[in-house]
Order: structure tokens, then C-alpha cells, then sequence
């Protein structure tokens, strides 16, 4: 069943929110939200959805060519768990491919397992309500992405004015946050901003 959170903003800035989870194997200081939001200047609010329904495809090229991804394997959904095998598909024409199918190996409760046992690279994107939740990962073949979905959800407020929503400048330590709770925003582009969470 799907939950909220609520996010009000006390600031009188034009705030946008990034609502994101954190990535296993996520190295760099990178944050890729799934979803930026813009609750109304002096409290206004916005109540987010959090989606409990996944979905997982993956990208590849019949020729190889990291830059020329124009295939898309078929989708799968699932809720907070899925174990995914990629395999090489060959049509009656002949025609190649890859297809994703339900594993029932490695099953974790909170976890994406994803194995490449095709002969080419795939790009595999999780998404929620069609937006990426983290930044898609490349698996080459014999290659196996991981991906834990209990990590909890974090917030992070951008610079006014940022246009790009995947390239914004992040202002404040991330926020966890979980569901059914609050998160007041205040603060000014002058003085800092903070993110209080409440119950």
C-alpha cells in the first residue's frame, strides 16, 4: 500500500525539493531524485505519494555501442522485491534481442537482482511512475546489479533558479525522511536553509 510524506515550506523562497533514495554501490556525492517538487513560498505545501509498485527494463545495442542504445527490453513490475534474469532472445525471423524474466533465486524482501546472462551489455533503469530512481547502471554480460529498496528516502533542496532537474546544486546535508511524516522547510537563500522533520 503506498504512503505520504508531507513537505511544507516555511521559507518565503521559490524552494524545489529532490526526494531520492540512496544507491548501494553509489560511490560519488551524486544525487539522482527521482522526483523534485515545489511547494508554494510561506507555507505552502505538497503531499507526495511514495509509489510502491517498481518497474525495471533495460537498454541495449545489437551492434554493442554504448552510444547507440536504441533497443528496449520489455518490462517487468513488481513491489518491493524481484529477482530478474536477462537472456538472449532470437526471434522465428532470426531477429535478436533481449528479454527480462522473473527469477525465483536470490530472493531478498527490499531487493532488485538483476543478472545479464545475455551475450550483450544492457543499461537497466528502476523506475517509479516513470522516472529513474537511481541512475541507470550498465551491466556487461555475466554482470549482476544489486539494488536494496528498504534504504529509506532522503530529501535535498536546490539552488533557486536551478532549471535542470537532473543537474542541480544541492544546498544542505541530506534529509532522511520516512513515510507518513513531515518535513518543514525553512530558512532563506541568505541564511541557509534547514529541513526539520516531524511525526
Amino acid at each position: 500500500m503506498s504512503s505520504n510524506i508531507t513537505i511544507i515550506n516555511q521559507s518565503s523562497d521559490p524552494i524545489r525539493i529532490g526526494i531520492f533514495r540512496k544507491q548501494v554501490k553509489e560511490l560519488s556525492l551524486d544525487i539522482h531524485p527521482w522526483l523534485i517538487v515545489s511547494p508554494p513560498p510561506a507555507g505552502g505545501s505538497s503531499i507526495i505519494t511514495i509509489p510502491d509498485v517498481y518497474s525495471v527494463f533495460g537498454q541495449y545495442s545489437l551492434t554493442n555501442s554504448p552510444n547507440q542504445m536504441d533497443m528496449k527490453t520489455n518490462t517487468l513490475e513488481f513491489d518491493a522485491t524481484m529477482g530478474v534474469i536477462a537472456t538472449n532472445l532470437e526471434g522465428e525471423d532470426g531477429d535478436k534481442g533481449v528479454v527480462l524474466k522473473p527469477s525465483y533465486e536470490h530472493l531478498i524482501r527490499g531487493e532488485l537482482y538483476l543478472q545479464n546472462d545475455a551475450d550483450i551489455a544492457i543499461m537497466a533503469h528502476l523506475q517509479v511512475d516513470g522516472q529513474d530512481v537511481f541512475k541507470p547502471e550498465l551491466i556487461s554480460p555475466g554482470g549482476r546489479l544489486v539494488e536494496e529498496l528498504v534504504n529509506g528516502i532522503y530529501l535535498n533542496i536546490t539552488q533557486p533558479g536551478d532549471n535542470n532537474s537532473k543537474q542541480q546544486n544541492w544546498v544542505i546535508t541530506n534529509t532522511p525522511i520516512s513515510p507518513d511524516q513531515t518535513a518543514v522547510v525553512s530558512g532563506s537563500k541568505y541564511t541557509g536553509y534547514a529541513i526539520a522533520v516531524e511525526d
